[in-house]
């Protein structure tokens, strides 16, 4: 993949992710402020791929109902794979892509390298990939377009 901007390789933005010290009491404060309904939260365990190599993850997550932009929830319960990933509560934006190791590849170049990937079967990446760049302190997560069906069934809003 050769591009010259991020634009190039992103595709279309559809969250943006906030760290929050609890689930519930954001989802309950949240959800009212914005007239915002929420997917069932989600704990998400397993490898992820770091600097440092692979590391434990455990967090709950939500995403808000509806279609077009949501707004992701996200609380750590065990922060080691994500420590080193400084900001603050609101953390990342994120995108689709259809090829995610490309993408990875491009956003590197471009100055914002991997610090937090998915690991698949065997190690590989998978499903996602957390870039940081250290002059814009932006964060930018990519997701790969492969879940986009399922995240978007999780997200749908109630009939």
């Amino acid at each position: 993949m050769s591009v010259e901007s991020l634009t190039g390789i992103l595709g279309p933005q559809f969250h943006t992710g906030l760290i929050v010290g609890s689930i519930d009491a954001a989802m309950a404060d949240l959800g009212p402020a914005l007239g915002l309904e929420w997917a069932p939260v989600v704990r998400r365990t397993g490898p992820i791929h770091t600097p440092a190599g692979l590391q434990p993850r455990d967090m709950v997550i939500t995403y808000s109902r509806g279609i077009g932009q949501h707004i992701e929830l996200v609380e750590y319960l065990d922060d080691t794979a994500y420590r080193h990933m400084q900001g603050g509560p609101a953390h990342h934006i994120g995108f689709w892509v259809d090829d995610l190791v490309s993408s990875m590849d491009a956003l590197a170049a471009l100055g914002f390298p991997s610090e937090a990937a998915g690991a698949g079967d065997g190690g590989t990446v998978s499903e996602f990939s957390y870039h940081f760049n250290r002059h814009s302190g932006i964060w930018i997560e990519i997701v790969d377009a492969a879940a986009r069906p399922g995240i978007e069934r999780w997200t749908r809003p109630n009939p």
